[in-house]
C-alpha cells in the first residue's frame, strides 16, 4: 500500500500548530493503482483501491476491446522523493491501441486545478508514438492523438498527449468547433526501460484568459532527489473557452509500450505533486494537544 508521510516536526512547533487555521488543499482524485490484481487487465480489476480518491464505478475499454489492453504491472514507478508503492498500469507490446476511462464523482470544477502523472515510455514506433492523459465531458473519440482527434464535436476538455511525435503537448477542447487547441512546445519524452520517468505537472484557471477563455499552462519537473514547486520548468500556455462544469471522466490512451502511475487533480499545487499532507483541524488539533501534554509532564 502507497502511504503518504508527515513531516517530523518538534514537540515546540505540534503545541503552537493546534491554534492555527489549516490551510490545506483538497485532492480532488487519486488514483494510485493499488490493486492486487497483478496481470490483469484494466478493466477486469476486482479489488478496491481504498486510497482512490474522487472516482465513481470501475475502468473499462473504451476502444476497440480486442484483448490488448493496457494492464497492472507490479510495482510503482518513482521520481524523485515521492513516497510511492504498489502497482502501477502499462502495456508490454506495440499491438493495436487502447483507451481506458473511468468516471470521476470529482466534477463542476472551478477556480484553479493542478493536475499531475507519472509517465514512462518504453518504446519508439516511427509515426504511432500517440499516447495520453485527458479529463473530458466522455470518452475521446479515439486512442490517437492525430488527425482522429481532431474532430472531437461536443467535446470538452484537457489533455496531454503526443499529437505528432514521441514529445507531449498541451491540449484543449473547446466543445464547439470540434477543433483543439494544441500548445506548441512540447515536453522531451526519452524512451528506455530503465529510468526516464516524467512527472507531468499541469495548471487549469478557469475562466481567466481572453474572453473569460480558460488557461492551461504544462509543466515538466526536473528530478533532482527533492521535489519542490521550483523544480517545474513552464514548458507552453494556451486558451480555449470549454465549460468546466461538464468534465466527468478521466481518460487514459496508449499506442506503444507506456506506463502511467499516481494521477492526482487538486486544488493546490502542493497536493498535485503528493507533497507531504496537511493534517486537517481536527487533527491537528489532536497533534497540538499532544505536543503540549508532552511539554508540561517534561516541566513537571
Amino acid at each position: 500500500m502507497k502511504t503518504h508521510i508527515l513531516p517530523k516536526l518538534p514537540i515546540s512547533a505540534l503545541a503552537g500548530i493546534a491554534f492555527a487555521s489549516s490551510a490545506s488543499g483538497a485532492i480532488l482524485v487519486y488514483e494510485g493503482f493499488q490493486y492486487s490484481d497483478v496481470g490483469d487487465p484494466l478493466d477486469a480489476v476486482t479489488t478496491v483501491d481504498t486510497d482512490a480518491i474522487g472516482l465513481s464505478g470501475s475502468w473499462s475499454d473504451a476502444g476497440d476491446d480486442d484483448g490488448n489492453e493496457m494492464f497492472l504491472k507490479s510495482g510503482s514507478l518513482s521520481f524523485s522523493d515521492i513516497s510511492t508503492n504498489g502497482n502501477h498500469i502499462g502495456f508490454s507490446s506495440n499491438s493495436d491501441s487502447d483507451i481506458m476511462v473511468r468516471d470521476m464523482s470529482s466534477t463542476g470544477f472551478s477556480g484553479s486545478i493542478y493536475f499531475s502523472f507519472l509517465f514512462q515510455k518504453l518504446q519508439n514506433n516511427f509515426g504511432a508514438d500517440h499516447e495520453g492523459f485527458a479529463v473530458m465531458n466522455g470518452d475521446l473519440p479515439a486512442a490517437r492523438w492525430d488527425n482522429n482527434n481532431g474532430g472531437a464535436v461536443g467535446r470538452h476538455g484537457f489533455a496531454v498527449a503526443a499529437v505528432n511525435n514521441s514529445n507531449l503537448n498541451a491540449i484543449l477542447y473547446d466543445g464547439t468547433t470540434g477543433s483543439r487547441i494544441v500548445s506548441t512546445s512540447t515536453i522531451p519524452i526519452t524512451v528506455g526501460s530503465s529510468g526516464n520517468i516524467n512527472l507531468i505537472v499541469g495548471e487549469i484557471s478557469f475562466n481567466t484568459g481572453t474572453g473569460g477563455a480558460d488557461v492551461f499552462k504544462l509543466y515538466n519537473a526536473t528530478d533532482d532527489g527533492s521535489l519542490d514547486a521550483g523544480d517545474l520548468t513552464l514548458i507552453d500556455t494556451i486558451e480555449a473557452d470549454m465549460d468546466e462544469s461538464l468534465l466527468t471522466t478521466l481518460n487514459l490512451t496508449r499506442q506503444v509500450n507506456i506506463n502511467y502511475d499516481e494521477v492526482r487533480i487538486a486544488t493546490t499545487l502542493d497536493e498535485a505533486l503528493g507533497l507531504g499532507v496537511v493534517p486537517e483541524p481536527s487533527t491537528t488539533a489532536l497533534l497540538g494537544l499532544g505536543g503540549l501534554a508532552l511539554i508540561l509532564r517534561r516541566r513537571k
